[in-house]
């Protein structure tokens, strides 16, 4: 139950930042909320957790303890490293997690959400391309 409160507390701080309030959300706005939490799991994981673009990009599923906050992530030559978890980016994860990331087969947390490559993990190359044009 406790979980489901971050969620809710996450999507009400995107509202407020966004000037609506929950009487307003509709299908679309509910849709921009999910599509800016992909942007703001890589943004936090960078920011709040000291993550580099391609420890982001290379960050699996199974190496996210939302409840424990922590993070495992490989560093450069493959150093493996713990990171503890902020407790908004892990809520942010989790609604990525539950409602946005696309089925497949990839056990990548960040994948790419649509198009021909949709459900495959995200390239340093999408990555940038995705900052370049989100709407927020």
């Amino acid at each position: 139950m406790r979980a489901y409160g971050y969620d809710l507390l996450a999507l009400c701080r995107w509202l407020a930042g966004q000037d609506l309030q929950l009487v307003d959300v509709t299908t679309e706005v509910l849709l921009r909320f999910l599509r800016a939490c992909r942007e703001a799991t890589v943004a936090g994981l960078m920011l709040y957790c000291g993550l580099r673009s391609a420890e982001v990009l290379g960050v699996d599923v199974v190496d996210v303890d939302i409840g424990g906050r922590w993070l495992r992530a490989i560093a450069k030559e493959q150093r493996e490293r713990r990171v503890p978890l902020d407790a908004d980016v892990a809520s942010v994860i989790q609604v990525h997690l539950l409602a946005e990331r696309p089925e497949s087969v990839s056990g990548r947390l960040i994948l790419v959400a649509k198009g021909r490559t949709g459900g495959q993990p995200l390239t340093a190359a999408g990555c940038a391309r995705s900052s370049a044009t989100t709407e927020t």
